[in-house]
């Protein structure tokens, strides 16, 4: 198969249906794909010794990118329209009540989606 000849990292966006892409992956590949993480690039590129597939919400910084390693990886991610997404995360916000405390969800409880 394809994606075991590379690297492969799927970079999932909050709010852009990365969740689905997940199942479907865990679905075809198993064990074969990482637990979602929330990391740097460098530290979920480390897990690549386990998984043919890492899954997570990554940041990058400058110097991972200037690394060789990026000629065997197959990077991808999910786009969707900003406003929509605006949207989504504010309902699914407002519904949250494991964050308490975080400006944002904060936010979504207090004021209108207008005001927000």
């Amino acid at each position: 198969m394809y994606y075991l000849k590379k690297k492969n990292l799927f970079d999932h966006i909050p709010k852009t249906g990365g969740m689905t892409i997940h199942k479907i992956l865990e679905d075809f590949v198993g064990n074969d794909l990482s637990p979602i993480l929330n990391s740097s690039f460098k530290e979920g590129f480390q897990l690549f010794n386990q998984y043919k597939i890492v899954s997570g919400h990554f940041y990058f910084y400058p110097d991972d990118l200037k690394k060789n390693f990026l000629d065997d990886l197959f990077l991808f991610t999910l786009l969707r329209d900003p406003l929509d997404r605006i949207i989504s995360h504010f309902f699914y916000s407002k519904e949250d009540t494991a964050n308490t405390g975080n400006f944002v969800i904060e936010a979504t409880k207090k004021y209108s989606l207008y005001e927000y």
